[in-house]
């Protein structure tokens, strides 16, 4: 009997070992397609995925040019507050070369308005389902705006109260709180048409209003570290909780090039992010083949 015991036990050790092999190796590969994401990234904003011609020979600094001249005159018409001047770029803070019709910018140039998130009292949620959804930390993923994971409703008198922080298409929602150690914050994200809903933002998510800029573009953008990194690092609050402050977005730096190549670098990376999450899915599906696998052999082992 003991010695059975013991056999048993050596199978269970093998079979764990095996197991961890496989789990380390799928980590792994999972890693590496998080690192041809990046790679994607970074070569698309160095202008190395797509052509950089354009059919009107506009550049990113007449693109800049435009935003300007636009929020200059929202400000003159009181749509828009006027933004505290930004510190120009210093040759020290670019981080690469890029091709002579893009330019540098920081992100609050282009930033038409900041809106931050109202604190909705939860004692005032609705207790019925209502078109009127408050998103919080957890509906936002990065390129997920989810409002039906652990919905929080208001009832109309409340939504047209909250009209300040009613979300709109096209805006770029960002989460402003998480654990530190984690980096599980900073996830961007598009707000698409929502039908009949109506989506309020609740504290803690930002959103982040552009003018004249292809949105898909610079929430890839968003996605790279060379531009996280420096946020993640300005990022204060106690203990694990880390906070991000506006000014530390605003002052992001940002490659521009004209609208024409933004298009054109949009539809390759949405080719290659595809391929990408096709490479993530496979290796996701082997992970759970390897979990349940394990519990048919340990299954059996017991048997044995």
């Amino acid at each position: 009997e003991y010695e059975k015991q013991v056999e048993f036990l050596d199978k269970i050790d093998i079979i764990d070992f095996c197991s961890n092999d496989v789990s380390t190796e799928i980590t792994h590969q999972l890693d590496l397609i998080k690192n041809l994401r990046q790679a994607f990234l970074c070569e698309a904003m160095q202008g190395l995925l797509v052509s950089n011609e354009t059919s009107d020979n506009k550049t990113g600094a007449d693109l800049l040019a435009e935003i300007q001249a636009e929020k200059a005159q929202l400000v003159k018409e009181k749509k828009i507050k006027k933004p505290k001047p930004l510190a120009p770029i210093t040759n020290e803070e670019i981080p690469f070369a890029i091709p002579e019709n893009w330019t540098w910018w920081r992100l609050g140039e282009i930033i038409k308005d900041f809106l931050s998130g109202n604190a909705f009292k939860s004692q005032l949620y609705s207790k019925e389902e209502t078109n009127n959804f408050v998103i919080r930390l957890g509906n936002v993923k990065n390129n997920i705006v989810d409002e039906y994971l652990k919905p929080a409703f208001i009832d109309d008198e409340y939504a047209k109260d909250s009209q300040k922080y009613l979300l709109e298409k096209d805006d770029v929602l960002i989460t402003m709180t998480g654990t530190r150690g984690k980096k599980d914050y900073l996830y961007t994200s598009i707000v698409g048409d929502k039908g009949k809903n109506k989506l309020f933002l609740n504290q803690r998510v930002g959103c982040l209003r552009f003018i004249s800029s292809n949105v898909i573009y610079l929430n890839y953008l968003l996605k790279l570290d060379f531009i996280l990194n420096p946020i993640f690092d300005s990022s204060t609050g106690a203990a694990n909780q880390a906070n991000i402050g506006v000014d530390a977005i605003n002052n992001a730096i940002i490659p521009l090039p004209p609208l024409e190549i933004q298009e054109r670098i949009v539809a390759k990376l949405d080719e290659l992010m595809g391929y990408c999450d096709a490479l993530e899915e496979q290796v996701k599906q082997s992970q759970q083949t390897n979990e349940l696998l394990l519990q048919q052999v340990r299954l059996e082992a017991w048997g044995a």
